[in-house]
């Protein structure tokens, strides 16, 4: 009965918050048959409540007037080993409510509001459990080495999004069993502890959007569990180290001020699915060759924005099957060859970009390459200089793209529509080049989902073709032309 009327509460509260109610609450018989609800089969308490993201659509409240809740409301089912209440942007008050749950495992608050509290210190006395999920909860404050050091089961502990700061403890990185550690978009400074022992379990560790500084620890490179790692938009310095018999699978360290060269142990990751190194200090080649054996598991390569020089081929990509994303842009001492050399790729890319690198100059005139990349959904070509005609023949067919940035190259000649409409296509750029003649007539229906035309600042002239007023198009440049 304790439990039913506990339940009651929170149906009210429920309707007083307008959020759903579960439709099966409040009927007659067994409340364990309700929705969201589940017993133990034995003593027939209630030992799950999943109460996630039942508010309306569409209902949003501000910081001063979400719904408060008192989280002792929860405190009458002592069986409980689960408790989602997440996605209800409450105000989440009185935390000391929850520590009579010692047989909680899984917590799972996100998306509420702690109103910038800081943690409460009662949640380290709830021992037992293994998942702690605060992930959107304007916690505030500082982390301290006393919070979580209790919890010896703890594996998962998400605090992204919480408006910390100060700087990281080092006992976060000491329990005995957490394996997942997200910190991301939060606001700590300082460094990475120095010193992580290799026993850590930590398979995936997620610190991007803080103002994290300092060199990268050699500790960190050696956790021989690591899987997933993004220190990304971050402040970190130095170079880059890496353990070549890491389990690695994805590495995100762009948008810091990492320098000096990229070490061939990165591309010796036998695990490796996604690279991301862009907007960093690096320089010196990519260091990889014809004889490079590429993980079979690659798709993803981002090195764009850094100072990187040399020769890269698109050869040395040959062996990489899985290959999806590409993007070498703004490395302009970047030597970028493109020829086929007699082999067929055994990779389709959905996204390569290669703006502003020195661009091997038949990648538009014997475009035997791209005509290999039948599922394209983003081409980015830009600021490369390219003497070459118009390469209308992408129109020729109807294609996957989506995006197409031709702009600020030397392309000349018109622009020829003949072909199949383009129903994919949302954006085209062609502006900053030697586009003569007049749009096509058809340009709105080869075009007929097209969102953003520019063709600013080309030897266009003749009058805009009536098709483009019937087609979805929102916005238009075409400014310096003569028309």
């Amino acid at each position: 009965m304790e439990e039913r009327a506990a339940l009651m509460d929170i149906r009210s509260w429920l309707v007083n918050a307008e959020s759903k109610v579960p439709s099966s609450w409040g009927d007659g018989g067994d409340c364990c048959s309700w929705e969201r609800i589940t017993c133990d089969n034995t003593t027939h308490r209630v030992s799950h409540l999943n109460l996630f993201q039942i508010y309306q659509e569409n209902l949003q409240y501000s910081e001063d007037e979400c719904p408060n809740l008192n989280l002792t409301i929860f405190s009458s089912f002592r069986e409980l080993q689960l408790l989602n209440f997440s996605g209800h942007y409450a105000c989440l008050q009185n935390f000391e409510g929850l520590q009579g749950l010692s047989k909680l495992k899984y917590l799972d608050l996100s998306y509420n509001s702690f109103q910038g509290g800081g943690i409460p210190g009662s949640v380290g006395k709830l021992v037992s459990l293994e998942v702690i999920n605060l992930n959107g909860n304007n916690i505030g404050g500082t982390l301290h080495s006393t919070d979580f050091r209790n919890l010896r089961n703890l594996r998962e502990l998400h605090l992204g999004s919480s408006q910390l700061r100060g700087s990281l403890p080092a006992s976060i990185f000491a329990l005995p069993r957490l394996e997942y550690l997200d910190l991301s978009y939060n606001l700590f400074e300082g460094h990475i502890p120095i010193n992580l022992s290799r026993n850590l379990r930590l398979r995936e560790l997620y610190l991007t959007f803080n103002r994290l500084s300092g060199g990268l620890p050699a500790s960190l490179f050696a956790l021989p569990r690591l899987e997933y790692l993004d220190l990304s938009e971050n402040l970190f310095q130095g170079h880059i180290l890496t353990n070549s018999s890491w389990n690695l699978r994805e590495l995100h360290l762009g948008s810091n001020q990492l320098s000096g060269t990229l070490p061939a142990s990165v591309f010796a990751l036998s695990c490796l699915e996604y690279l991301d190194l862009s907007e960093n200090l690096l320089q010196g080649h990519i260091p990889i060759n014809s004889s490079w054996k590429c993980t079979s598991s690659l798709h993803t390569i981002r090195l764009s924005e850094n100072r990187l020089s040399g020769q890269f081929d698109f050869f040395w990509l040959r062996n990489c099957t899985k290959l999806k994303e590409i993007d070498l842009s703004r490395n302009t001492d970047l030597v970028v060859q493109v020829k086929m050399h007699g082999w067929v790729p055994k990779f389709q890319l959905n996204t390569l970009r290669l703006s502003w690198c020195n661009l091997d100059k038949s990648m538009i005139t014997e475009p035997h390459f791209l005509h290999t990349q039948n599922h394209l959904q983003l081409l980015d070509l830009s600021n490369n200089n390219l003497p070459a005609s118009m390469p209308n023949w992408l129109f020729t067919k109807k294609t996957t793209l989506v995006y197409l940035n031709l702009a600020n190259n030397s392309l000349v000649g018109s622009l020829d529509l003949i072909g199949q409409p383009q129903t994919n296509l949302k954006q085209v750029n062609v502006s900053l080049n030697l586009v003569e003649g007049q749009l096509p007539a058809n340009i709105g229906l080869m075009f007929p989902c097209l969102i953003i035309l520019d063709v600013s600042r080309n030897t266009i002239s003749g009058t805009i073709p009536p098709s483009l007023c019937n087609s979805s198009i929102q916005l238009m440049d075409l400014s310096n032309n003569r028309f």
